[in-house]
């Protein structure tokens, strides 16, 4: 439709000049899209930016597995930014 092909699109890419913040959260479990990409995406950010592996996590778990420890997380990230 957009005429974008998905094996042209890097989002690590776009995190090189980035300014905005970026908290990472991801399943230590994972097999659709590996930890190492947002390990590498952090790594690539240049903006306020945290990392944070959720235990026993697969795929969009991590809410399900740890609710305390991500909403642990997130509040602290925010708490970073002042924003709230």
């Amino acid at each position: 439709r957009y005429h974008y092909r998905l094996n042209d699109m890097r989002p690590i890419d776009s995190l090189k000049n980035n300014t905005v913040p970026v908290l990472f959260i991801h399943g230590e479990d994972d097999p659709f899209i590996l930890p190492r990409n947002s390990v590498d995406m952090y790594d690539a950010a240049t903006s306020v930016k945290d990392l944070h592996l959720i235990a026993g996590a697969q795929h969009a778990e991590s809410i399900l597995v740890a609710p305390d420890e991500y909403v642990q997380t997130v509040g602290a990230f925010l708490d970073r930014l002042e924003i709230y």
